[in-house]
């Protein structure tokens, strides 16, 4: 099977070390670095039983990004984020899960410590 590429491409590519995976699709909005900030903080209030719902999320990714003058194409008329970005946020961070948090008793918070 032949692919016609030049020769002095694919040696140009395996010169600069270009023979890995390369990766598709468009780049991530957030640096791993402020995803991996996000996901720790977002962990950190359901721990303090302040579950975080989909909505809000849409909602904190959208003010983070505004906060930070980031270029973004979130949804500026519902100050929110889509649901790609979320779809795909959840997929990178599966420790976290986007649900309606349930009420919790004061005397059952206090029975946990």
């Amino acid at each position: 099977m032949s692919f016609s590429i030049p020769s002095g491409t694919l040696q140009e590519s395996i010169s600069k070390g270009k023979s890995g995976n390369p990766k598709l699709g468009r780049n991530s909005l957030f640096t791993p670095g402020q995803e991996e900030s996000s996901a720790t903080h977002v962990t950190l209030l359901a721990k303090m039983f302040h579950g975080v719902n989909s909505v809000q999320l849409h909602s904190i990714a959208f003010d983070f990004a505004e906060q930070n003058k980031m270029k973004h194409n979130f949804n500026r008329q519902n100050c929110a984020a889509g649901k790609d970005w979320l779809c795909k946020f959840l997929r990178r961070n599966r420790t976290i899960s986007a649900r309606k948090p349930e009420a919790t008793i004061v005397k059952r918070i206090l029975g946990f410590s």
